[in-house]
């Protein structure tokens, strides 16, 4: 959490209900949460806009929780300025008169579900400012503890989602993603990448990556015990044990935190995380721990994905090495219509 024209920067959960006036540790009081919308090329929008970087809002209360929704231009990026005018706007919204909001009133902004997504696209970390949002010295501590604990030497982390891309849509649950509708498209997209990654990472100038130094896997589909981000869509275990076996045979010594959390149990906690934040929320907690190991470590590794962008961000992407996009893995193989598209090059990529 963090408030305007404060001293401290972050503070706690338990800190930010007092000063926010949170009757319980359930309640939501003057929370909204944000729902990004990326609007293509060529799409109108639900208002009127003058440029393509502006956005346009509605401002949606409900006695549950409140949601603020925004259009934004499809591979555009927010920034620090348009952040600041969301609570502007919660602020100036008829909300507001009707709750008796001041000025001296606690507005809270909350990302949820793909957070990380909404954190790079927001774009508040822009050009390095890590005033709005950035990794606590908290979570900067267990990652140094678990690298602790890990093999010494660690100096590299590679950073890759790629069960993501199996995920439904962010809004419509119901919806079945193409990759896992069909397996065989799904197997291409990770078969593909990983043999892009791979061949990376072994020719041209990123051969330094690969020494006799342990690197840091930061995969989501190690995350929850192995499940994945996401249990129920994405590659098998044994596509998943597959992935391991190719970066194993490429990498002197792999680290995985997941890994270490599980042969350690209990105790992981006891020694990276003695407040207890983990208590609260453990998936969130692995997930801003894995962050804080890809910031701390000498250098990391972008091979796709915000969730790597993100990392890069919070690094003000210095010692970031990047893998170039493989355009003929694309994650869709249909176009706009649903229509497949012709791969007459697959057989000769590999």
């Amino acid at each position: 959490m963090r408030f305007e024209k404060s001293e401290d920067i972050f503070v706690s959960r338990k800190t930010w209900q007092e000063r926010s006036e949170q009757p319980n540790e359930s309640s939501l009081k003057n929370v909204f949460i944000l729902d990004i919308f990326e609007i293509p090329e060529g799409e109108s929008f639900s208002c009127q806009t003058e440029r393509d970087d502006q956005f346009c809002y509605l401002v949606m209360p409900n006695p549950r929780v409140n949601r603020i929704a925004l259009q934004i231009q499809k591979h555009k990026r927010l920034g620090p300025t348009a952040w600041t005018k969301l609570f502007q706007m919660i602020r100036q919204s008829k909300w507001a008169a009707e709750n008796g909001i001041t000025d001296e009133s606690v507005i809270t902004i909350g990302l949820v579900s793909f957070w990380y997504h909404y954190l790079f696209i927001s774009n508040v970390i822009e050009n390095g400012r890590n005033d709005l949002v950035g990794v606590s010295d908290y979570m900067m501590e267990a990652a140094r503890k678990v690298l602790g604990l890990a093999p010494p030497g660690i100096s590299r982390a590679i950073a890759w989602r790629i069960q993501r891309q199996f995920t439904t849509s962010r809004f419509n649950l119901k919806q079945q993603s193409v990759l896992d509708l069909y397996p065989d498209r799904g197997g291409y997209v990770v078969g593909c990448q990983v043999a892009h990654i791979v061949a990376s990472l072994t020719s041209g100038q990123m051969t330094k990556v690969i020494d006799e130094t342990p690197v840091v896997l930061i995969f989501d589909i190690f995350a929850r015990g192995g499940q994945g981000a996401d249990a129920k869509v994405g590659p098998t275990k044994i596509v998943k044990k597959e992935v391991i076996r190719t970066f194993r045979a490429m990498l002197k010594s792999i680290v995985v935190v997941e890994a270490i959390h599980h042969k350690l149990q209990q105790e992981f906690f006891t020694k990276v995380d003695p407040n207890n934040i983990a208590g609260a929320d453990k998936e969130t907690f692995m997930v801003w721990l894995e962050i804080a190991v890809g910031v701390e470590v000498e250098n990391l590794v972008d091979a796709g994905g915000h969730f790597a962008a993100t990392i890069s961000d919070f690094r003000m992407n210095k010692g970031v090495s990047k893998v170039k996009p493989a355009d003929y893995c694309s994650p869709s193989m249909v176009d706009a219509k649903g229509q497949p598209i012709k791969q007459d090059d697959i057989p000769n990529i590999f």
